[in-house]
Formats: structure tokens, sequence, C-alpha cells
């Protein structure tokens, strides 16, 4: 009956707390004079049956003791070998027992002694152990008790282990909020680097960390901030990554590491004299380390599994938020020299002499510099984002815009304005934005080609009859006279350069009247007409090299207002050019066709090419392409400034597309008669 009611009151006992200090105090308080006996132990075992708490109650008084006498109890005293056994027993004299571990400090005299495992699910929970001064004072009856007793301390230490268990964790996962939570509040990284070892510190205990940031240009890891004694640290350390340091090797491994006992392990570098045993968590942006969550404390053997889930947990968290504020700090050093180098623009823009204006895709105005302003008398500030027909009333820059939304690539052209002035504009795409257009003032440039176009043609004209005369007496030499053979090529020469000389004084005075007007007279006519008789001419010298040419003629074209003559001269430079520039054996073609209110003649050829920084000039006066391939082919460089003067007189336009050693293809067109 005794039995059944010690048993009912320690299952009371048990079921009426979860603490686990309370929990083993009341076993032994109810145990000890149960059996008779004057003190007793308790030791609760974790999973891998190491102590994890102790209670020791002597002659009714709760007495400390140290983790180094229980460790020395489980290896060599009687609750190790009842945890090896698992099973209970009897000490009936300590004295002829070996079992028995009697320590030295030990100044209470045990003689008998009875112990029991509390086991759950065939795993040792803990150990009971009961003692008394006198020999013989314990019994199977006693065992039989204990061994009842243990089975509900059992469940109950193994519930109350689980309830801490899960307040553990409750406690770990309110600590992660309040992580998180105060993390997330700042973006400078020095307080994130502050504030993460300040929660390891007041939240976990973990008084001696640091964090280590990679430093991925010089391959190393920096203590960036620390507490404890590894404040000494800070600035002061950086170790190889993979090479150097517990900390390296987890950086190089992408694996957390708990080592116990840091002088029996050969990856730590030995700094501070203090660390026994050390822990490192790699803190993560995706697969990349970003740096290392390090504890370290002065005691072998101060970490386990629990301590690494944690510190991983605030690892994670830590990683987060650094690569946050990283993230932000490299996004405002962006902003900052975008908006200087947008500053720096839009100053040069506004300094530039030159007329700039640029629209979208949509062909709304993003952007008019103060020179444009003023060109095209628009007020400062108006043109925001308005289409641009609705700011900018002349009708040469707007036709220069339609021409490029029309092709679609780089345009050209010259733009006078109200006050007599001239701009050069050049319109080009920009990948993503729009267009640009950058004017240029030629009105100077105008005016000196003016002056050199009047010059030239008096001069020209003023040599006309001096070369006639020239060349009449170089012809009448050899008529006059025996002339030698060294002779006879001297004069031939003569003959030669005044005929060179000739043909650039009538291509001056042929430029010089179209430039004026002057034999420009209109009349309807047939674009078929005017390329067949201008390439009639040119058959035999095709020949000659053995180039084929290729007419392609719609069956019936529009008429054109033109002048015959001239038109027919546009299309004989552009096709004589292309069997100059042909080797032998290529081929020639011209197509002719009718375009948006445009009659189109485009020459061709299989020719060298033009490099693309000639393609630009090569309808300038006197210019002609760099190329060695051409160094040796006569030309005044007039005959392309020439084509080009007669078709605008006409109204229309010119172009040339090529590529090196692929040959080149020159064009222009006129409006329609109907339409002029």
């Amino acid at each position: 009956m005794e039995r059944l009611e010690l048993l009912y009151d320690i299952s009371r006992k048990l079921s009426s707390s979860l603490d686990p200090d309370k929990v083993l105090s009341d076993i032994l308080a109810l145990t000890i004079p149960s059996v008779g006996a004057t003190s007793g132990s308790i030791v609760v075992l974790d999973e891998s049956g190491q102590a994890r708490r102790h209670t020791l109650i002597r002659e009714g008084w709760v007495t400390p003791v140290t983790e180094q006498v229980v460790a020395q109890v489980l290896d060599k005293g009687l609750a190790g070998w009842v945890v090896r056994h698992k099973e209970g027993t009897i000490v009936f004299d300590t004295i002829d027992d070996e079992r028995w571990l009697t320590l030295t400090d030990d100044h209470l005299v045990t003689r008998s002694a009875i112990a029991v495992p509390w086991l759950r699910q065939e795993r040792v929970v803990g150990v009971l152990t009961l003692v008394h001064p006198e020999p013989n004072r314990f019994g199977e009856e006693h065992l039989d008790l204990l061994l009842s007793i243990a089975n509900q301390a059992a469940i109950a230490v193994e519930n109350a282990r689980l309830y801490e268990k899960v307040a553990e964790r409750m406690r770990e996962a309110t600590a992660l909020y309040k992580v998180s939570n105060q993390l997330v509040r700042t973006l400078n990284l020095d307080q994130i680097l502050e504030k993460v070892l300040d929660i390891l510190q007041k939240f976990f205990g973990y008084l001696d960390c640091a964090i280590l940031l990679v430093d991925e240009e010089a391959g190393e890891l920096e203590v960036k901030a620390a507490r404890g004694y590894l404040q000494e640290t800070v600035g002061k350390v950086r170790l190889k990554i993979g090479q150097e340091g517990i900390v390296g090797w987890v950086v190089a491994h992408k694996t957390a590491l708990n080592v116990p006992d840091v002088t029996q392990d050969s990856r730590y570098v030995e700094g501070i004299e203090e660390t026994k045993s050390e822990m490192a968590v790699p803190m993560m942006a995706g697969d990349r380390v970003i740096g290392v969550l390090d504890v370290q404390r002065s005691e072998v053997n101060a970490f386990n599994d629990d301590d690494l889930r944690i510190l991983s947990s605030v690892a994670a968290q830590a990683a987060i938020a650094i690569e946050r504020a990283r993230l932000y700090s490299a996004e405002r050093r962006l902003r900052t020299a975008i908006a200087e180098e947008r500053a720096k623009l839009e100053a040069i823009i506004r300094g530039a002499s030159d007329a700039i204006l640029v629209t979208n895709e949509r062909g709304r105005v993003l952007l008019m510099n103060p020179a444009a302003e003023q060109a095209f008398d628009v007020e400062p500030g108006t043109w925001i984002d308005r289409p641009l027909k609705t700011v900018i009333k002349d009708a040469d820059l707007f036709a220069l815009w339609q021409a490029y939304l029309t092709d679609g690539v780089f345009c050209s052209d010259e733009i006078p304005l109200a006050d007599g002035r001239t701009l050069y504009a050049q319109l080009t795409p920009i990948a993503g934005v729009g267009q640009i257009a950058i004017m240029r003032d030629i009105t100077h440039f105008k005016e000196l080609d003016k002056i050199k176009s009047e010059f030239v043609s008096t001069v020209s004209h003023d040599l006309g009859s001096p070369l006639q005369a020239i060349q009449i007496m170089a012809e009448l030499i050899p008529k006059l006279g025996p002339v030698n053979q060294d002779q006879r090529d001297a004069v031939g020469d003569i003959i030669r350069m005044v005929a060179k000389t000739a043909t650039l004084v009538r291509d001056l005075l042929d430029l010089g009247k179209i430039e004026a007007g002057v034999e420009m007279e209109m009349e309807p006519c047939q674009p078929a007409t005017v390329v067949n008789e201008a390439v009639e001419f040119l058959e035999e010298r095709a020949k000659a090299k053995e180039i084929a040419l290729q007419i392609t003629l719609p069956r019936a074209l529009p008429l054109v207002m033109g002048n015959p003559v001239r038109l027919g001269q546009v299309v004989a430079n552009f096709v004589g050019n292309a069997i100059k520039f042909t080797p032998d054996g290529g081929m020639v073609t011209i197509s002719t066709w009718e375009t948006e209110g445009e009659v189109a003649i485009e020459v061709r050829d299989t020719g060298i090419g033009i490099a693309p920084d000639d393609q630009a000039c090569v309808f300038d006066k006197f210019y002609r392409a760099k190329s060695t391939q051409v160094s040796g082919i006569e030309g005044t460089g007039l005959g392309l400034a020439i084509a080009k003067s007669i078709v605008e007189g006409h109204g229309g336009r010119v172009w040339v597309e090529s590529e090196l050693g692929q040959g080149s293809t020159f064009g222009f067109a006129l409006p329609i008669a109907s339409s002029c």
C-alpha cells in the first residue's frame, strides 16, 4: 500500500511541472526517504550520452556539483556502469565493489548504494543513484521500487526535455524574428555588422564573436567587426581563402564547421591565445560566399549542434541584410555617378555652339540646347516632350526627319534659316533612345565656297583661250620641221597635260554653270531614255575591260521634270566610274524603278568598294579616296560633285552604299513630273 501511495505521489509531482530542475528535485525528495537513503543524485543524458543536467541532494539539501565530477562518475563510477549495462544494481559495500568511485574531495562517507537507469525506447535518458553511510542498507525490494519509479521518471524527464526543447526553439524563433526585425531597419553596412554582433551576444550569449567579409579581388577574408577578446583583430587580420584558418576553409568549402578543440585541428591558425573551441558559418548570397560568422570560446567542447544551427540561422539573415546594404550602396554610387555624368553632359550640350536636337522613337522632343532654341526661334523649355512638328516649323529640318523615318539610315542636309544663316545637319539614330540631330553653322564656309567658286569660274574662263593656243602650237611643232623621238615624246606630254587641264577647266566651268542654274532648262523626260542613251556611249569602254553591263528597266516609268542632257551626264558619271573602278571581268548593273512619288536610278558594280570614312565625302569637290588602289586612276575629283549639283538642282537626292572589296552602289532619285 505504501508503495502504491509513493508511486501515486511521484506521478502527481511529475505531472504537475515541466521544469526539468524541479522535476529532478521532486523525484529525489520522494525517493530518498522511501528507501531509507540519506543522499541521492540524478544525471540526465542527451542523445549522445553526455550529461545534460544533474541534481544532487545531500542530507536534505540540494548541493552543487561540477561538470568535471559528473563526467568522472559517468566514465568510471557506478552511474557509468548502469548506463553502459542499461540495468539497475545494488552496491552492498562500496569498499568491496570496484564499480564505486570514491572522489578525493568527497567528505561524505558512503558504504552502500543503489542505482537504476531511466530507459526510454531502449535509450538511457538518466541515472538515479541513492546512497547511505552504512553498508547493506538496500535490498531487492528497494531496487524493484526504484525501477518502478524509473519508468515514470523516464517519461517525465523525456516530456520535460521535449518541452524544454520546444521552449528553446520558441525562444530561438522569437530571437531570430527580432534579429530579422532589427536588420531590416538599416541599410548601413557598418550598422548591420554591429547589430548582428549585438544580437549574438544579447540573445544567444556568444560573447566572443566576429564577422569576416570576403575581399574577392585579393582572395582574402578580413575581420570587419568583432566582440569580446576577438575585438583586437578588427582591421588587422586577413586570411587567405582556402589556405589559412578555419574560416578560410569554411569559405572555400561553403560548409559550416564546429571545432571542439582547435589545438587538435590542423586548419587552425594560432592567433589568439584564449581560443580553445571555434564555430564558423558561411554567409551565402545565392551560391556565393560573402563572409563568415565566427564564434570562439576559451574552453574546449563549448558548442554543440544546436549552437551550429542557431549560428547558421543568424548567418542566413545577416547575409541577406549585408547583401541588401551592399546593393543599396552600389545603387547609390551608380545613381550619383549617373547624375554627375548627366550634369557634365548637360553642361557640355548647353554650352555647345552647335545646335543639338534629340527626339525619342515616337518623335517627341527630349532635348534641345540653347543654340537650337535660338536657331529655330523656340522659347526655352516649351519643347519638353512635345511632338517635333509642333515645336519646329522649319520645313527643311522636318523633311530631314521624315527622310530618316522613311529610309531608317543616317541622313544629312543643309538647313537654311530665316536669319540668313545655313546649318549643316546630321541626323543619327541612337539605339534605345531615338534620333539626334547635330547642326553646325556653315554660313561662313558657304560664303567662302561661293567666293572660291566665283574665283575658280573666272580663272577657268580666263585659262580657256591660253590653253587652246598652247595645244594648237604644240600640235604644229612636228609640222614646222624635223623633230627627234625625245622631242616628239615631249610634245605628246604637253598635249596630254593641256588636254587634262582643259578637262579640269571644262568641269569647273560646268560646275559653275550648274550652281548658277545656267543651261538647266527643264522639260518632261523619260528616265529610261536617259539611261539607255548614256549607257550606249560607254559600251565600248566596258567591252575593253570585259565588263558586263546589265540594265533593268520596268515596262513603264513615269516622266520626270528635268534636263535630259544634264541627267544623262549624271548617269554617265555613275556608270563611267563603275567601269573605271571595277576589275576586268566584273559586272555593272543599272536599275530604275518608281517609289513613293519618285523615280530612282541606281548603278551597282562589283568593284573595289569605298571605305566608310570616304563615303561621307565622295560628293565633295576635289575629293579623292585615299586608298592606294585608286592612286593611279586619273580623275579631277569633280565628277560626283557635278552629279550631286545636277540632281539637287532638279529637286532630287543622291546616295552611296559601299563595302570594301564588295563593290559600290551610287543612286539618285527625282520627283515624278506630275508631283512637281
